[in-house]
């Protein structure tokens, strides 16, 4: 990252976070859940079977997920980098 990347925030107090999931802190804004994401380990972010982020997400202009996995997949986008595969 070069230092002309670096956008500086002096206040982020009117920052709204959307479709995210936390079990620390619970957050106003919309498709915001507070429980467990249920991910597969400690580092490890892919969502296990039955986790709350499994298509709660919204539609985003984007074809896959972080690893190229191609997204939606089911019933809908998933909260996340990854995109929950049944099976894997």
């Amino acid at each position: 990252m070069f230092d002309s990347d670096i956008i500086p925030f002096d206040d982020c107090s009117e920052w709204v976070m959307t479709y995210s999931i936390d079990n620390r802190i619970q957050r106003e804004g919309a498709g915001n859940q507070f429980c467990d994401p249920l991910f597969a380990g400690e580092n490890d972010y892919h969502l296990l079977a039955g986790s709350p982020a499994i298509h709660a997400g919204t539609a985003v202009d984007l074809q896959t997920d972080i690893e190229g996995t191609t997204m939606p997949q089911g019933g809908g986008y998933d909260i996340g980098a990854y995109e929950y595969v049944s099976g894997r």
